[in-house]
């Protein structure tokens, strides 16, 4: 039988019993787990500032981890000349004093908690400043550590947020307000977002990002088994292929590998394929799922580090996605990738959405409802947060018009491809159908009375030109740039 004994200790002020609780820490022996009373307190803010203002100060310090509030002490004259104590409780980080008397020595802070308060940390005076993040890059120097470097004016604090697929690994607080460095770890293959946010008195923040990738690692294969009886024309190459992203056609076949590379294999007969490549194209980035083509135009989306120059040009947003066009007719055999530029990552693969289009044969028709004509045609680009990017086929850096997905329950966001389905007849709708970790969900195609086309506003100013009545029903609908698609359906899984 486990039995339980607290060894208490006394306490020899009655002040401290009514203020603060005892913390006890558990000692197991054999079958029998003794609790002795311990001192516990939590960590001392790290920076605690001051600057003069009318009539008092404007104090601001760094938050110590396990607080739940602070103490202000000062010592002042009081009008007959009596040294006196004040003592302020706070529950913020931030407090605008003014003394009861004419200040005397330095103001102190300490974090405390229901156990204990920590040591007491004394101001420093800072020259009253804008608050401004001058400078924050990140760069690696070894395999497995990157080092962020910092310059700030006016802040009282610096803090550090590493970040995974969204999820918060660490946060440090109370680094240095004016500048410095810190490590961050970082295994091969992995990419990190860190943000450095500066604190100014007043509690306002600036913020500044930078992402971090660990060097590439190719993944270790074992050779697959050679089969006769199936076709397996890659099987010497020893290709790191991203299954995932592998196309065929009636002549050809198009996949990428781990290495940035996009590969075209034509066949030489009914059944094989050429021992070389047509041709392969270096990429951006890797990419995750299939391309999609229409006519000779070739479309896939990568997804990579962010960083200020792409293809020896400078700029100034930092990129982690891209979808990109390329010409595969068959006489082109070094073809050249033109691609258009996003700030989110983009792993699922491009969407085609291109349905049966009304002509001027019978103008009543642009003005129907039917479903399936009415979808919105474009190249449909899905980034990982949720935007829809609906592009131009032909010239991929024409945006139509933006769309968001609500990715909640999708868990890491949209990495899979979409499938698109047209609907057949009046009673269906368009619509994508989006699978996450925790839900599958369809959520409607934005159809052109959302987004007008040129043809169809070609089409209307037509008929407005021979005197034909033309409601304006159609452009009050328009959608909202950036407006969420609709849910039609969704189940969780």
């Amino acid at each position: 039988m486990n039995k339980t004994w607290t060894i208490g200790l006394a306490l020899m002020s009655t002040s401290v019993i009514a203020e603060f609780e005892q913390a006890y820490a558990p000692i197991v022996v054999s079958d029998i787990t003794i609790f002795i009373p311990i001192e516990l307190k939590p960590e001392q803010p790290s920076q605690f500032w001051q600057t003069s203002i009318d009539g008092g100060y404007n104090l601001a310090w760094s938050p110590a981890d396990q607080a739940q509030y602070y103490e202000i002490v000062y010592q002042y004259k009081s009008a007959s000349g009596q040294l006196l104590t004040d003592t302020i409780k706070v529950n913020a980080t931030n407090y605008i004093l003014k003394p009861k008397g004419s200040l005397s020595g330095a103001i102190q802070v300490r974090s405390c908690h229901k156990y204990g308060c920590s040591g007491f940390k004394y101001s420093q005076t800072q020259v009253p400043t804008r608050l401004e993040l001058n400078a924050f890059t990140g760069k690696l120097v070894s395999p497995q550590v990157a080092q962020i470097a910092w310059n700030a004016s006016g802040a009282t604090y610096v803090s550090v947020t590493e970040k995974e697929n969204g999820r918060v690994l660490f946060t440090t607080n109370g680094l240095s307000p004016r500048s410095g460095t810190k490590n961050i770890n970082i295994y091969p293959g992995q990419h990190k977002s860190v943000t450095l946010t500066a604190v100014g008195f007043g509690g306002q923040r600036v913020s500044r990002t930078v992402n971090i990738a660990g060097n590439f690692v190719d993944l270790t294969r074992q050779k697959g088994t050679k089969h006769t009886q199936y076709l397996q024309p890659f099987y010497e190459k020893n290709y790191s292929i991203v299954e995932r992203s592998v196309l065929y056609t009636d002549s050809s076949v198009y996949f990428a590998t781990q290495d940035f590379k996009l590969y075209r294999f034509d066949k030489s007969t009914l059944n094989n394929y050429q021992t070389e490549p047509t041709w392969v194209l270096n990429t951006d980035g890797l990419i995750a799922n299939k391309p999609v083509i229409q006519n000779d135009n070739l479309y896939y989306t990568a997804s990579f580090t962010p960083r200020k120059t792409i293809n020896g040009v400078k700029h100034e947003k930092e990129y982690s996605g891209q979808v990109c066009s390329v010409d595969i007719a068959a006489y082109v055999q070094s073809p050249k990738a033109v691609c258009n530029q996003f700030e989110a990552n983009v792993v699922a693969g491009p969407v085609l959405v291109h349905s049966a289009q009304p002509s001027l044969r019978n103008a009543f028709h642009i003005f129907s409802n039917s479903p399936a004509t009415s979808a919105q045609n474009g190249l449909y680009v899905f980034s990982r947060d949720g935007k829809v990017s609906i592009l131009d086929p032909l010239d991929i850096n024409n945006q139509i018009d933006s769309r968001t997905i609500n990715t909640q329950g999708l868990g890491q966001g949209i990495l899979a491809t979409p499938e698109v389905y047209l609907a057949d007849n009046a009673n269906e709708q368009n619509q994508f159908v989006i699978k996450g970790e925790q839900k599958i969900m369809g959520v409607s195609v934005p159809s052109t009375s959302d987004t007008p086309s040129s043809f169809s506003k070609a089409a209307s100013s037509l008929m407005r030109s021979v005197s034909f009545s033309v409601s304006d029903d159609n452009q009050s609908m328009t959608g909202q740039e950036g407006a969420p698609l609709p849910v039609i359906w969704e189940k969780e899984l």
